[in-house]
C-alpha cells in the first residue's frame, strides 16, 4: 500500500492512432511491475484499447488521459473532455465496430461513467486473482 493510499499513475495522449498501443503499453508496465497476474494484464490491454479507442472515435477527444490503480482490484479510468456518454447498445452483424463496451461489459468486473464539467471519465476494475504483492526493495 503506498502512503496515503493506492498509487495512481497517469499518462496524457494526444488524438492519434499510436496512443492506443501506447495506452496498451502503459498499462502493462505498470501491471507488470506491481506483479499483477497476466491473465488481468491481458484483459486490462484489451479493455484500455476499446476505451481509449472510443474516445478516439466517438467522443472526437483531442486529448485522453488514462489513469492506473495497480493495487486490487486494479482500476483504469480512461479521462477525455468530450461529455457524449458511452453506451452499450445492440450492434447490427453486418455494422464494423461498435463491440467495444460489449467487450468492456463481459471481461471487466466492474465499470462506469463518471461525468465531469468538462468531460467525463470511462473505467473498469479487475480483480486480481492470485495478486502477490511487490515486495519493498
Amino acid at each position: 500500500m503506498h502512503p496515503g493510499g493506492p498509487r495512481i499513475e497517469e499518462l496524457r495522449l494526444p488524438a492519434a492512432p499510436e496512443s492506443v498501443r501506447r495506452a496498451r503499453t502503459f498499462v502493462r508496465r505498470v501491471l507488470l511491475t506491481a506483479q499483477v497476474p497476466t491473465a488481468t494484464i491481458e484483459v486490462a490491454e484489451t479493455l484500455v484499447s476499446e476505451l481509449v479507442t472510443n474516445s478516439l472515435i466517438h467522443a472526437a477527444a483531442s486529448l485522453v488521459a488514462v489513469r492506473i490503480r495497480s493495487t486490487p482490484p486494479v482500476k483504469v479510468e480512461v479521462e477525455d473532455r468530450n461529455r457524449s456518454l458511452p453506451h452499450l447498445g445492440p450492434n447490427a452483424p453486418t455494422v464494423p465496430g461498435g463491440l467495444g463496451l460489449v467487450i468492456v461489459d463481459r471481461l471487466a468486473d466492474r465499470w462506469g461513467t463518471d461525468v465531469m464539467a468538462d468531460g467525463k471519465v470511462v473505467w473498469f476494475e479487475l480483480e486480481c486473482h492470485g495478486h502477490r504483492a511487490r515486495q519493498p526493495s
